[in-house]
């Protein structure tokens, strides 16, 4: 047999293998489609959730877009404090489920972001930690805080802590609106010392 025929009868073999395994595979029954993991877990945790009568918390009313731009441009922003360097979300963390990860929380001349931040010198550690905020806007929260002394609600009105002396704004919506009036005028918290620069005096 000379080369040509020889190489001839070598290629024609290998593209009949191809064609036939490439036939085979076409042919063959596909496989049923998974899911990625992180689906199937979620199907699962959801059908088990709802076996035991567990559902989402009411989202409420849907909130007016612009009081949403308002309230995060607020939340970020350090010039709420007296001293213009802590705003909300310096002890209120998105990435630490809206908390601070520390058992007590330090305000005003502090330095860093939780968990690592760090008292400023004189300065005192607050006498609580940073409560989550995260859905506390809710309409199933009515108390804030431990010991509930942030209680409420729209209808009613809201309670607020003794050393708070002003009466609180009406209007405000949620348990977590009432809240939100006491970091701003407590002096270890955002307001600052009385002899910090004081923008509210």
């Amino acid at each position: 047999m000379n080369n040509r025929l020889s190489f001839a009868i070598i290629t024609a073999v290998a593209l009949i293998t191809v064609m036939l395994g490439v036939g085979a595979i076409s042919l063959a029954p596909s496989a049923p489609a998974q899911q990625p993991p992180g689906e199937a877990l979620d199907s699962t945790l959801r059908l088990m959730l709802a076996d035991h009568g567990i559902t989402p918390l009411d989202p409420g009313p849907t909130p007016d877009p612009a009081k949403v731009e308002l309230g995060k441009a607020l939340y970020f922003d350090k010039l709420l404090s007296g001293n213009r360097d802590i705003s909300c979300a310096t002890c209120h963390l998105p990435l630490h489920g809206t908390g601070d990860g520390l058992p007590l929380s330090i305000g005003t001349g502090g330095f860093g972001e939780a968990p690592d931040r760090m008292r400023g010198a004189m300065r005192m550690l607050i006498a609580r930690n940073a409560p989550d905020v995260f859905n506390r806007g809710s309409p199933e929260w009515h108390s804030m805080f431990w010991d509930g002394r942030v209680v409420g609600n729209y209808n009613d009105g809201f309670t607020h802590p003794h050393e708070f002396t002003q009466a609180l704004p009406t209007g405000l919506d949620s348990v977590l609106a009432a809240q939100a009036m006491f970091p701003v005028t407590a002096r270890a918290e955002m307001r600052g010392d009385p002899k910090d620069v004081d923008v509210f005096g």
